[in-house]
């Protein structure tokens, strides 16, 4: 029972962490705060889940924002296709 007890405090720890990354109000985030409180353990880690994987897809979100802004090439090619060289 301690070590569920535990794993919920470690969860509600890691979900005030990513709540204090948000770029949220001083309002917003008091509700967010309160919220985490009220939720079931399975809400805590579906929404730790989603946190990770919106994070892990933030690099490929900022390389298509360059591409359309024009500051990253929109193809690089490593090793051209002997198609290409044969022209």
């Amino acid at each position: 029972m301690q070590d569920t007890d535990r794993q919920g405090t470690d969860r509600q720890k890691r979900l005030r962490a990513v709540i204090d990354l948000l770029p949220l109000g001083k309002r917003q985030k008091a509700l967010a705060m309160e919220s985490i409180d009220s939720i079931s353990a399975d809400e805590q880690i579906d929404m730790l889940a989603l946190y990770d994987r919106t994070i892990s897809h933030l690099p490929a979100a900022l390389e298509a924002v360059r591409r359309l802004r024009g500051i990253a090439p929109i193809v690089q090619v490593a090793d051209p296709s002997p198609s290409d060289t044969e022209q």
